[in-house]
C-alpha cells in the first residue's frame, strides 16, 4: 500500500491517504504509479488525475500543472490547481471553453488581418519605389 498527500496553494486536498495506485498527467504523458515505484520527481501538466483508495474507490480530479514526488511508496502531489470531480461546475467549464475558443478565433482573425495589412503595405512600398525609379527617366541627363 502507498500513502498519498495532495496540496495546492489554497488547500490540503489529502494527507496520508492509503491508496493502491495513482495516475498523474506528466508533462510528457500520463504516468501510473504502483507500489514499489522507483524514486521520482517530475513536473505535471494539465490533465486528469486519479487515484484508487485502499478500499477500491476511485477518485478523479482535474489537475493543472505542478509536481509529483515518489519515494518509498509515499507520493506527494503539489498542484497549481486541482478540482475533485464532484467540485467541478460543468456549466462554468463550458462557458470557459466557449470564451477561450472565441479568443483563439479572434486571434486567428487578427493574424489574418495583420497578414493582409502587411501585404498591402509591402505592395504600397513597392509601388512607391517603382514610381521613383520610373520617374528617373524623365530627369535630364547629367
Amino acid at each position: 500500500m502507498m500513502k498519498l498527500s495532495i496540496a495546492t496553494p489554497d488547500r490540503r486536498v489529502a494527507a496520508g491517504v492509503h491508496i493502491q495506485s495513482v495516475t498523474v498527467p506528466g508533462e510528457k504523458g500520463e504516468m501510473t504509479i504502483l507500489p514499489g515505484h522507483a524514486a521520482l520527481i517530475s513536473t505535471l501538466g494539465i490533465g486528469v488525475f486519479s487515484f484508487v483508495q485502499e478500499s477500491g474507490k476511485r477518485e478523479v480530479a482535474a489537475l493543472s500543472r505542478g509536481f509529483v514526488q515518489v519515494n518509498n511508496d509515499e507520493i506527494i502531489v503539489l498542484a497549481d490547481r486541482l478540482e475533485l470531480a464532484h467540485e467541478i461546475d460543468v456549466e462554468r467549464a463550458k462557458r470557459a471553453q466557449a470564451k477561450a475558443e472565441e479568443a483563439l478565433r479572434a486571434r486567428e482573425r487578427f493574424q489574418e488581418d495583420m497578414e493582409a495589412w502587411t501585404k498591402k503595405m509591402q505592395e504600397k512600398l513597392q509601388r512607391a519605389l517603382i514610381r521613383q525609379e520610373a520617374a528617373q527617366f524623365l530627369l535630364p541627363p547629367h
